[in-house]
């Protein structure tokens, strides 16, 4: 598992350990022997495997043999849970995630507490269950690790450290997820070499750095010595979309995933948006609004900002419902990570709500300071310049000072696309 073929694992290995147990009627290694396959598929492409029907099938016999009250109990209920969170009934699978949770702390399993918690922090950062499921990753960081595989570690803190930012506690989460680099030096795991190296975009990419984001992602998805290609392509992509399309080089991100991949639609409708093809980004949002209750607030965020730039209204109420009440969120976890209040403030503006929008600017301002999230916070200051230039016109010496700060930022970090429409809005107020 820790090598390059851990798809091995479920095929054909897991298939032969799964019919020799069932010969001799052994559920315990049965039982067993779903675990490591399912561990394989994820292991394989950690973004998807859990949507597929292998996984499925899998979870299905786990939770035949996994029995009442057992630790195999654990992982058949994280995996059922998953299972079902991805046929669109997130309640049902996050009660048996919760499940899973709950038997790990009462049996006092270190390994299968750990694996239970950065699962529920994964399917619990959500509009639904994000105030419920925070103070775990807190709970994750202080928490002593003797006992647990590297990975399962490194996972743990990938997703408490998502929870710790969102909640503006960036040293913690950053201090986390360095910790991950540790681990896959320590333990050799390929995947926890490829899981630590699809944060450093992620962090440079906070900090404004986007040039040195985007060489990160396409040095991690030609790292070939690591294996695993699928899951290097995957998060390469992912983490570095943001990079590249804000610096304006949005056709190389497509190279990353190599032939015939594909994307998440909410990365496709941002994308197809912010490339101003318009039908094709509604197109793709439609498609991804059904699948809304079970996305992070990231993703929620994302697709907020894709129906404000194709002014569908209708899609836009239903979308600020979801993230109302999350606008303190400076990082809202997802492929492409948002500043909740930024989002809302430029739904507010295309619902005819200035002073509503405004007010969610400041919140915005005020949550990404913490994280010092740079290119949100430029963001920002171009879009409350907008607003204030075309709704107070009373105030035009504060919207060109907000103007004149966000065209030296995005000048700054290359942000072409934004540099070039905050400087036609700057030319046309003279």
């Amino acid at each position: 598992l820790p090598t390059d073929e851990p798809g091995r694992a479920a095929d054909p290995v897991g298939g032969e350990a799964l019919a020799l147990a069932e010969a001799v009627g052994d559920s315990e290694r049965a039982s067993r022997a779903c675990r490591w396959a399912l561990e394989g598929l994820h292991r394989s492409d950690a973004q998807i495997a859990w949507t597929t029907p292998a996984w499925r099938e899998w979870a299905e016999q786990a939770d035949r043999y996994a029995a009442s009250g057992s630790v195999d109990r654990v992982y058949a209920d994280i995996a059922m849970g998953r299972a079902v969170t991805s046929a669109g009934h997130p309640d049902d699978g996050f009660a048996r995630l919760d499940a899973a949770l709950k038997l790990a702390r009462d049996l006092d399993d270190p390994e299968a507490l750990f694996s239970a918690a950065w699962v529920v922090l994964r399917h619990g950062l959500t509009p639904r269950y994000f105030r419920e499921v925070v103070p775990l990753a807190g709970e994750l960081a202080d928490m002593p690790t003797d006992g647990v595989r590297a990975r399962t570690v490194a996972l743990a803190y990938e997703f408490a450290g998502m929870g710790l930012l969102a909640s503006g506690q960036r040293a913690k989460a950053e201090e986390l997820w360095r910790g991950i680099e540790k681990l896959g030096e320590r333990s050799r795991d390929s995947f926890v070499i490829v899981l630590w190296r699809s944060y450093v975009p992620a962090l440079l990419t906070l900090d404004g750095r986007l040039e040195e984001a985007a060489d990160a992602a396409k040095q991690l998805a030609e790292a070939e010595e690591l294996g695993v290609p699928e899951l290097r392509r995957n998060f390469a992509a992912s983490r570095g979309f943001e990079a590249f399309h804000l610096l304006g080089r949005r056709d190389e991100v497509r190279e990353l995933r190599g032939p015939g991949a594909g994307y998440h639609r909410f990365l496709r409708a941002w994308g197809a948006a912010l490339d101003g093809h318009l039908v094709d980004a509604q197109r793709e949002l439609s498609d991804d609004l059904r699948d809304r209750p079970t996305e992070m607030l990231g993703v929620i965020g994302t697709l907020l900002d894709v129906a404000t730039l194709v002014e569908d209204r209708e899609a836009v109420v239903e979308l600020v419902l979801s993230l109302q009440g999350f606008a303190d969120v400076p990082y809202a976890p997802g492929a492409h990570a948002v500043s909740v209040a930024r989002s809302l403030g430029a739904a507010s503006a295309l619902l005819g709500k200035p002073g509503e929008a405004r007010a969610y600017y400041a919140q915005s301002l005020e949550a990404c300071a913490k994280i010092g999230f740079r290119p949100e916070i430029a963001l920002t200051r171009l879009q409350l310049a907008e607003l204030l230039l075309d709704h107070y016109p009373d105030e035009r010496a504060e919207a060109i000072e907000h103007l004149d700060f966000a065209i030296a930022e995005f000048r700054e970090m290359k942000m072409q696309p934004s540099l070039e429409r905050a400087q036609a809005r700057r030319e046309a107020v003279g």
